[in-house]
């Protein structure tokens, strides 16, 4: 029994077939840029990604081994894309032939639409995932804290609490703000030189601390701390003091 003659363009489009031929040759290669006359001709294996499960199933069993062969033992493009290589394919089923030839014709032209589609998006950019995962503005608790907000990193500010150590509380928001006889005590540039200022300026002492000092600030020493006493023979609160009639 002979099967039918000719090439498969009278059952589905040619150039898809051997559009698909030639990427199972490619992709048989290891990823190997092969020229179209170098991607012509394939093994058994080549065919593995491009022919229905159900024809490669029937090369396996003995049909690609009883093909013609080129001189270097590999299938011709041109022996792939006759009819009669699909029929013996399809186990001497012409219309099984057909079927399977516009299968992998249809698959060819939706694979490279596919690729078409995908190179005028341009490359992407990165998942969706990582998109969320690298936008510092959606970042919450301490690891929003290492980023400002324009998306820069803190550095070491950003991982650890840094002491301030300018002499405040640290909620005290009036740095710089003291004021010193009506006017603003914009500082020495110091902090602490000017906490020490403050400290040690006796007009601002008040209660116990004031009395320790008189007015141009010079320390009344043992008086500013203690209560003395004056022999005079009067008790404290007398105020008759000098009044006394000696007969």
């Amino acid at each position: 029994m002979s099967g039918p003659t000719g090439d498969v363009s009278d059952w589905a489009d040619i150039k898809m077939v051997r559009a698909a031929f030639r990427r199972g040759v490619r992709k048989g290669s290891g990823g190997k840029k092969l020229t179209d006359a170098e991607a012509s001709s394939g093994n058994l294996t080549s065919l593995k990604t491009v022919v229905p499960k159900a024809a490669y199933e029937k090369l396996n069993t003995g049909v690609y081994a009883a093909a013609k062969k080129d001189a270097k033992g590999k299938l011709s493009i041109t022996t792939f894309v006759t009819k009669d290589f699909f029929w013996r394919m399809a186990g001497k089923d012409e219309d099984c032939a057909k079927a399977w030839c516009v299968e992998m014709a249809e698959s060819e032209h939706k694979k490279q639409e596919d690729e078409a589609a995908a190179a005028a998006e341009g490359p992407k950019k990165g998942s969706d995932v990582t998109s969320r995962l690298t936008d510092t503005s959606k970042y919450t608790g301490s690891h929003k804290e290492r980023f400002d907000a324009g998306g820069k990193g803190k550095g070491i500010a950003g991982r650890k609490y840094l002491h301030k150590n300018d002499g405040y509380v640290g909620e005290y928001k009036g740095e710089g703000s003291f004021e010193k006889g009506g006017k603003k005590d914009k500082g020495t540039g110091n902090a602490a030189d000017d906490i020490t200022k403050r400290l040690t300026d006796t007009k601002l002492y008040t209660a116990s601390h004031k009395q320790r000092f008189d007015e141009d600030g010079k320390g009344k020493g043992t008086t500013g701390r203690k209560e003395t006493v004056e022999n005079t023979g009067y008790v404290g609160s007398y105020k008759g003091e000098g009044t006394f009639d000696k007969k």
